[in-house]
């Protein structure tokens, strides 16, 4: 299988999804230099916000370490007009300061921020969504699935939030679960294989099937 997706990277041009997948084998066989080289090539062909985006995934799972003070990077599923439009509805000043101390990886002032604008302006999405997020980096999956359920309750549609429910099991070493919501996320996602948002999707199914060894390439 993981053979397979890397098909379907090396097809698709536009990301740099067939370097981290190559990194990712290199990384799971601790050919670190490899990995960089990987890396160094992608970052050579492809924005910063792109490669931030594949690599994201490399930190969760521990091999990469990142930078005090880096931020996570949001993911753009959808276009940064419909994103645009979404937040200027919700531009409370609790809510501004709270993805502020998310991206500065200030969980508790991002959590009671958050909590705040939660109360002001109840059952928004993208504020359910921060909230889950913050639980998420803080290894509080159960509670981090709840806000995110409780944000596709509001808008079923909101690909980031349906994302982050995907990546609770991901994060928990949860695999095979992780896996089922991504292939399902992967199906609902507009534009085929080959646009960003699925790339990423496929990057996180390979590395699950990498994470479980259970494809004699990952074996290597």
């Amino acid at each position: 299988m993981v053979d397979s997706i890397l098909a379907k990277f090396e097809s698709s041009p536009d990301t740099p999804a067939v370097h981290y997948a190559n990194a990712a084998i290199s990384l799971q066989n601790q050919n670190v230099p490899e990995a960089k080289d990987w890396m160094i090539a992608a970052e050579k062909n492809f924005s910063p916000q792109l490669n931030k985006l594949f690599a994201e995934s490399l930190y969760e799972i521990g091999w990469l370490q990142k930078q005090p003070g880096q931020s996570r990077p949001a993911v753009q599923l959808i276009s940064p007009g419909e994103r645009a439009s979404k937040t200027k509805a919700l531009a409370a000043t609790q809510f501004e300061q709270a993805q502020q101390a998310f991206e500065q990886r200030d969980f508790d002032s991002a959590a009671r921020l958050s909590e705040q604008a939660d109360t002001a302006q109840p059952n928004q999405p993208q504020i359910l969504n921060l909230r889950g997020a913050i639980l998420l980096e803080q290894q509080k999956y159960d509670q981090a699935e709840g806000f995110f359920k409780d944000a596709l309750k509001v808008d079923p549609k909101f690909r980031e939030a349906q994302f982050n429910l995907a990546d609770v099991p991901f994060r928990n070493k949860d695999y095979a679960k992780a896996r089922d919501r991504f292939q399902a996320l992967l199906k609902q996602t507009p534009g085929g294989d080959k646009n960003q948002a699925a790339q990423v999707i496929n990057f996180k199914i390979f590395l699950t099937y990498l994470l479980e060894g259970k494809d004699s390439r990952a074996q290597k």
